[in-house]
C-alpha cells in the first residue's frame, strides 16, 4: 500500500524501480502429498503445579483456495464460537466442565488450521477432552441442524461486514 502526497506516475516508477529484478518462481507446497494421505497425531504435554489446563488441539483443514473453506468456517461457528455453539452448551453451560471453549478456522495457503481451545480445572482433563471428541463425531455424523446452520451463515456475513469498517 502508498499513501502520501505521490502521482500515479511517481508511484508506477518506484514500483517499477524496486522490483524490475524479481523473477517468478514457483510456489512449492509445505506439506507434501503424500504426508496427507497419513493422519498425523501428536501430542505435546507439560506438567506444572497449576490449577487450570489451557488446551488447544489442532487439526489440518482446507487451504484458502479450497471449496471447502466455507464448510470449514460454518463448522467453527457451529461447534465453538459463541454462546450457542455446540462446545459452550455442552461443557460450560450444561456440565460445567469449562471456564471457556472455543474453536476457529484459519484459511491460508497450503494447509488450513482447525482448532479446538479450552481452559478448566485440570481435574476435569480426561472428561473435557472426551467431550470434545464426543461433539466432533456428533457434528460430523449428524451434520448441524436447519438452525445452527442459518445462525453460522448470518454470523459470517455479519463478521464480514464489521470487518470492512478496518483498514486492514
Amino acid at each position: 500500500s502508498i499513501c502520501g502526497d505521490l502521482s500515479k506516475e511517481e508511484v508506477e516508477a518506484a514500483v517499477r524501480r524496486t522490483f524490475a529484478n524479481l523473477k517468478a518462481s514457483e510456489f512449492v507446497r509445505t506439506l507434501a502429498d503424500k504426508e496427507k494421505e497419513t493422519p498425523l497425531q501428536k501430542t505435546v504435554s507439560g506438567k506444572k503445579n497449576v490449577s487450570f489446563v489451557y488446551a488447544v488441539c489442532g487439526f489440518l483443514a482446507p487451504d484458502n483456495q479450497s471449496e471447502e473453506l466455507f464448510a470449514a468456517e460454518l463448522t467453527a461457528m457451529i461447534l465453538g464460537q459463541g454462546n450457542s455453539s455446540r462446545l459452550y452448551r455442552n461443557l460450560r453451560e450444561r456440565k460445567q466442565l469449562v471456564y471457556s471453549v472455543g474453536s476457529s478456522y484459519y484459511g491460508q495457503s497450503g494447509d488450513g488450521i482447525f482448532f479446538i481451545s479450552a481452559l478448566f480445572d485440570k481435574k476435569n482433563y480426561e472428561q473435557v477432552k472426551s467431550e470434545i471428541e464426543s461433539e466432533i463425531l456428533n457434528l460430523a455424523a449428524n451434520g448441524p441442524t436447519d438452525e445452527e446452520l442459518s445462525r453460522a451463515k448470518q454470523n459470517v456475513k455479519s463478521d464480514w461486514i464489521f470487518n470492512q469498517e478496518k483498514v486492514h
